[in-house]
């Protein structure tokens, strides 16, 4: 699993997707404020890209799960 933590000044809600190698979406979850979550579970060994986005602001990141 991965473990994300999101702080945040703004009361926007957070969107966050894990999309495979494809483009396909695998998980997604909105969060509001700021949290530690954790994600992937599910997902096989492999690379992903997270896509974090709030309001007009977005972070890419490439994620690998080994097990």
């Amino acid at each position: 699993a991965f473990r994300i933590s999101i702080h945040s000044a703004s009361d926007e809600p957070v969107l966050i997707k894990i999309m495979d190698i494809q483009g396909r979406l695998m998980s997604a979850q909105g969060l509001t404020g700021a949290r530690q979550i954790s994600m992937g579970d599910a997902l096989l060994p492999g690379v992903y890209q997270m896509v974090i986005s709030q309001g007009k602001d977005m972070v890419t990141k490439k994620l690998i799960k080994i097990n």
